[in-house]
């Protein structure tokens, strides 16, 4: 599984920056390489980087299906709002 955890801080009244972390689930081990897109008012992708972090700035407020990508397959799609409470965590199938 994998372990996804986000947070959110608002840039401005209008477009709030994400970060987080994909983890494998179990070993806390960082999965580098997965994709993470933001499909809603806009479109955005991260690829987390080795330690398994991703960033996205000015993403406009709304509603947006984040989707997980991971090795080609699609792990998880979900729904959030931006801006999102500041921590959350996902679990996703591997």
């Amino acid at each position: 599984m994998l372990l996804i955890s986000l947070c959110s801080r608002v840039a401005d009244a209008q477009a709030s920056s994400f970060c987080g972390k994909v983890l494998l689930r179990g070993s806390n081990a960082p999965v580098a390489q997965a994709m993470v897109d933001f499909a809603g008012p806009e479109r955005a992708r991260a690829v987390t980087i080795d330690d398994g972090t991703f960033y996205i700035s000015n993403l406009a407020s709304g509603t947006y299906t984040v989707t997980i990508t991971y090795r080609g397959n699609v792990k998880k799609s979900l729904s959030v709002s931006v801006p999102a409470k500041a921590n959350f965590t996902i679990f996703i199938d591997p």
